[in-house]
C-alpha cells in the first residue's frame, strides 16, 4: 500500500496540473490539502504540491524555485533564460500633490520596473539564451532590445537574485537585479519607446506599487496585494516576492499583508533563511 501510495500519487497530481493548467482557480478548494502535501517524504508529492498551491492561489502558472527543489538542478533543464529589472529606493510618487498633507508629499516609496509582454501576461524584461551565447551576454542583449538599457560590458551593479525552473518547458529562468538612483530610472522610463522590441515584445512599462495601506484588509488590501493578483508570466511572483525580501526593498510585515491579501502563503515562497533574516523592526527612509 505504501509503494502504491508513492507511485499512484504523483501520478494524479501530475494529472491535476494538467487540469489546473487550464483551470487554476478550480484548484482554490483543495488548496489547504496541497499546503499539507508539500511536507511528504515524497520529492515529486512536494514540488507537484508546491506548484499546485502557488497555480489555484493565484493562477500565475508558476515555476519550481531552485530554493524549493533539493539536490542538483533537474536534468530534464534543456534551455537556460535570463532576466533582468531595475529598481530604486526613493521614489517620491506624490511630491506634486499639494492637496495632500506634506508628510505624504514627501513620503519616500521603492519603485520597481516590470513590463506587459506581447501574450498579455506581466513579466520581467528578458528571455532565452540563444545558441552560443552566454547568460550574460543574454541578459546585456534583452535589456537593451526591451528595455533601451546598456547594462554595460561587465553588468556593472547587477546582482544574482534566483533562478526557477518550468519542468513543462525543460526551461530554467535566472533573475537578476540592478539599484539605481530614481533619477536614473526616470531617464530609462523615458528612454524606453525607442528600445528595438517596444509595441512587439514589450507592450509597455509597468511601475510595481510596492506599497501597501495598513489600514486594508484581505480582498480590499490596495497597492501590491492587488499587483499580485494579476497575470503574470511562470514564476515571476515568486522571484517578485523573492526580490523585494533579499534586497529588503520591502520589510517583512508588508509582504505579509500583500500576500494573504493576494491569496498567497509567504513561508512557501521565501526559504527559511529569508524569512528569519526579515523578521526585523522595519527599516526608516
Amino acid at each position: 500500500a505504501v509503494e502504491a501510495s508513492r507511485t499512484l500519487l504523483p501520478l494524479s497530481l501530475q494529472h491535476l496540473r494538467v487540469i489546473g493548467a487550464a483551470h487554476p482557480r478550480a484548484l482554490t478548494p483543495i488548496v489547504p490539502r496541497l499546503q499539507g502535501m508539500m511536507t511528504s517524504e515524497v520529492r515529486e508529492v512536494r514540488e507537484h504540491a508546491f506548484y499546485l498551491t502557488l497555480l489555484g492561489s493565484a493562477g500565475t502558472g508558476a515555476g519550481v524555485l531552485r530554493s524549493k527543489r533539493e539536490g542538483p538542478a533537474g536534468s530534464e533543464v534543456t534551455r537556460e533564460a535570463a532576466f533582468g529589472t531595475l529598481y530604486s529606493r526613493t521614489h517620491t510618487p506624490w511630491a506634486f500633490y499639494y492637496e495632500v498633507p506634506k508628510a505624504l508629499r514627501n513620503l519616500q516609496v521603492p519603485l520597481l520596473l516590470m513590463q506587459m509582454r506581447f501574450d498579455g501576461k506581466m513579466g520581467f524584461f528578458g528571455g532565452v539564451v540563444e545558441e552560443g551565447e552566454t547568460l550574460e551576454n543574454c541578459l546585456r542583449r534583452e535589456m537593451r532590445e526591451e528595455l533601451n538599457f546598456d547594462a554595460g560590458p561587465s553588468l556593472t551593479g547587477f546582482e544574482y537574485i534566483v533562478s526557477h525552473e518550468v519542468p513543462g518547458e525543460k526551461l530554467r529562468t535566472h533573475l537578476f537585479a540592478k539599484e539605481v538612483p530614481a533619477e536614473e530610472l526616470a531617464r530609462v522610463e523615458q528612454g524606453a519607446r525607442e528600445a528595438m522590441h517596444w509595441g512587439s515584445e514589450c507592450l509597455g512599462l509597468i511601475r510595481v506599487p510596492l506599497y501597501v495601506n495598513d489600514t486594508d484588509e484581505g480582498a480590499d488590501a490596495t497597492g501590491l496585494p492587488n499587483f499580485l493578483r494579476g497575470h503574470f508570466h511562470q514564476g515571476v511572483v515568486e522571484e517578485l516576492v523573492y526580490l523585494l525580501a533579499q534586497k529588503e526593498i520591502l520589510p517583512m510585515n508588508k509582504l505579509e499583508i500583500a500576500t494573504v491579501g493576494a491569496g498567497l502563503t509567504l513561508r512557501y515562497l521565501l526559504p527559511d533563511h529569508l524569512m528569519s533574516s526579515q523578521a526585523q523592526p522595519e527599516k526608516q527612509s
